[in-house]
């Protein structure tokens, strides 16, 4: 069964923190309760459409969170699901996830087989399941997105083309695999997985010439912005051997993804620390607004209130 498209973790939680709460027992009750905390409604205040709140209903069981069986409309909370109703009291509409939640929820994903056969499995390095976030954290490779497109189906009943968004992707040991349903891929389960700090995604904009600009990196460490001053000198002396060089901003985050495991948020705090603690050495150039196409925003970092898009580097 295909994952549901639910891909905001916080709502499942708040789904089951309502339920256990307000001691909820059927799905009609949760819906109309949700409704009514905002978690099934838009910024405007208008309810969601039935597919998506069938989407976030139907993620309950499909998480083994609700032991409700299909079409019974029953809500019967599993064990996990009371834990993370214990865990995910104090952040209920919050939009975020404690640490214990983020524990829980892997553990969950990790032992579901559709996501390890249909996502986790093209991280390893033989490209079959890795059954734990500890041995993800040990083993996976980044994977790169190579193009993204729409494939045309035949026509429904009611004469109108159908289209499917697909992807193709390669793993780090060469391995490509074709037609992978983008929207969960790319969607649901990555955005579960961004959620999760589980891995990085990161695109270079297309104007710097590098072979693969899509990429999804495991995130298999955490390093304070101190820590890896010194190893980003060797990797930038890697990149700009010469006296006096520049690198733009993206092409440094990506290879300090790559080489450390870390998230791009952590490599860019430890850019930050660096141009501070070295100023006569190392300058943070703006970046153009013609560089700064939104969908390409987050691979540059802001500094002192603007974007910075080269790392100017002078040695001594």
């Amino acid at each position: 069964m295909k994952s549901p498209r639910a891909e905001q973790l916080d709502l499942i939680r708040d789904l089951v923190v309502l339920s256990k709460n307000e001691k909820i027992t059927s799905l009609k009750e949760l819906k109309k309760r949700a409704y009514e905390e905002k978690i099934f409604a838009k910024k405007t205040g208008k309810k969601w459409k039935y597919s998506r709140i069938f989407q976030y209903t139907e993620g309950l069981r499909w998480f083994g969170l609700n032991h409700g069986k299909q079409g019974s409309g029953k809500i019967i909370l599993s064990k996990t699901a009371e834990e993370l109703a214990k865990y995910g009291k104090k952040n209920y509409r919050t939009g975020k996830l404690s640490k214990q939640e983020i524990i829980t929820f892997r553990n969950i994903i990790f032992d579901i087989d559709h996501v390890q056969d249909n996502f986790i499995k093209y991280f390893s390095p033989k490209q079959e399941p890795i059954r734990t976030y500890q041995e993800f954290t040990r083993v996976a490779l980044p994977i790169y997105i190579i193009r993204t497109y729409r494939k045309e189906m035949r026509e429904d009943n009611f004469g109108k083309v159908r289209f499917r968004r697909l992807c193709d992707i390669e793993t780090e040991v060469g391995n490509r695999y074709e037609e992978i349903e983008s929207t969960e891929f790319l969607h649901t389960i990555t955005c579960w997985m961004l959620d999760l700090n589980v891995i990085n995604k990161f695109l270079v904009p297309p104007h710097y010439k590098v072979e693969r600009n899509y990429t999804l990196f495991p995130i298999k460490t955490q390093f304070d912005n101190y820590s890896k001053i010194s190893k980003l000198e060797e990797i930038i002396k890697k990149i700009c051997p010469s006296k006096q060089m520049v690198i733009p901003i993206p092409i440094l985050i990506y290879t300090m993804c790559k080489e450390f495991c870390i998230s791009v948020q952590n490599a860019k705090n430890i850019i930050r620390v660096l141009y501070r603690k070295k100023p006569q050495v190392y300058y943070l150039n703006r970046a153009p607004e013609t560089l700064l196409d939104m969908k390409y925003a987050d691979s540059y970092i802001t500094v002192d209130g603007f974007w910075r898009g080269e790392l100017s580097i002078r040695r001594l």
